[in-house]
């Protein structure tokens, strides 16, 4: 199996704060989550969240993508970054990152199965859909020289 050269997207809705569910957050949130790969083993992971009360939120991170074989992959994040009237931050990347992402593919390629567990509010099986073929813009953002 090659690395995926994709952009996979999903949208989600607060559920309340229940324990269960791909996203475990107030109902009044909404997360955009998207993983763009590009076939070499990097990935530019997002998180958007949106709260009527406290507007928006986000995280960003650039990763290196292993193969793991049986369609699981291993994103690990180099460098990230947020923002966001929550977050306190400046927009700036860092590089002080110890993030762990896994992910299995689907058979077809059509979806991923995306482990956001280690970010608050989120579970173990978010799932992405398919939405494009990787967009050289989209790699060229997830591309630094450590990679």
């Amino acid at each position: 199996m090659q690395l995926p050269e994709a952009e996979f997207k999903a949208q989600y809705q607060g559920n309340g704060c229940k324990g269960d569910g791909p996203y475990r957050a107030g109902f009044n949130y909404t997360a955009n989550v998207s993983a763009s790969f590009d076939g070499r083993g990097r990935c530019l992971l997002s998180v958007d969240e949106d709260s009527c009360m406290f507007g928006e939120n986000g995280e960003e991170y650039e990763c290196v993508v292993s193969l793991l074989g049986n369609g699981k992959l291993k994103l690990r994040a180099v460098c990230e970054r947020t923002w966001g009237p929550l977050q306190h931050t400046d927009e700036t990347w860092h590089e002080d990152t110890d993030k762990c992402f896994s992910a299995v593919m689907s058979p077809g390629r059509d979806y991923i199965i995306l482990d956001l567990s280690v970010l608050d509010s989120f579970g173990h099986e978010c799932r992405l859909d398919y939405v494009a073929a990787s967009n050289s813009d989209i790699a060229a953002r997830a591309y630094r020289s450590k990679l």
